[in-house]
């Protein structure tokens, strides 16, 4: 029986500067990888300025991808339209709709709650999917200052997800009109960990031992002042 899977992220990438590429994995199931073992792909999220940031979902080996969704951390934002390359072997070619800010369930991809922004292959009936997307979201409400910023956790403390499709034995993917006995498996992404606390400042040895001496100076100096003061 064909069943609807749900993956999760395990593990959140590094990005040292504003520059730098932020890569978070898909790689949970919380079906107890009966889809498979991940990874199922990966998002790279890419500062190309403080208002642009440019989005790329990438299948791993033997997945496709079909929806998309990201949760933008910007009141107001626009994307760009999605240029991808598609499975081949698949019967349609996608047509991705984008929904900024959705009422209700079109906002939602399977299990991960709410995103602010869904490319939706949906009205293909998922008789299409992809090996890799890109698409570039701008800030239209103020800025991002680094890449780990573009990006926030939704109601479910995702940031990212997707549809992820098994590529069957004869090279199409779950739901394609061809396809053979794959799995349809939704992919999402858990919040990076918090970062660690700040270092605490210790004194150096050499602070310390002026300061000692400093005292013991001060030490000295009362001493010799309360005796001239008895003998006086």
């Amino acid at each position: 029986m064909r069943q609807l899977l749900l993956a999760g992220v395990a593990a959140f990438a590094l990005a040292t500067s504003a520059h730098a590429a932020l890569i978070i994995p898909l790689d949970t199931s919380n079906d107890l990888n009966a889809s498979g073992a991940g990874p199922y792909g990966n998002v790279t999220v890419n500062l190309t300025s403080p208002t642009t940031a440019t989005f790329t979902f990438q299948a791993a080996a033997g997945f496709s991808f079909g929806d998309m969704g990201a949760n933008i951390n910007a009141t107001d934002f626009s994307s760009s339209a999605v240029s991808f390359t598609a499975l081949a072997s698949d019967s349609q070619t996608p047509s991705y709709t984008t929904c900024i800010n959705c009422a209700g369930g079109q906002g939602q991809l399977d299990g991960f709650g709410n995103f602010s922004l869904i490319e939706n292959d949906q009205p293909n009936g998922f008789s299409s999917s992809v090996i890799t997307a890109s698409f570039t979201i701008t800030d239209l409400s103020g800025t991002w200052s680094t890449v780990n910023s573009v990006l926030t956790p939704n109601d479910l403390n995702h940031e990212v997800a997707s549809h992820a499709f098994n590529i069957a034995s004869d090279g199409s993917s779950f739901f394609d009109t061809n396809g053979g006995p794959g799995t349809c498996t939704g992919a999402g992404s858990s919040p990076p960990p918090p970062p660690p606390p700040p270092p605490t400042d210790t004194p150096e040895p050499m602070s310390l031992f002026l300061l000692g001496t400093g005292l013991v100076g001060l030490g000295v100096a009362n001493a010799s002042r309360r005796r001239r003061n008895n003998k006086a």
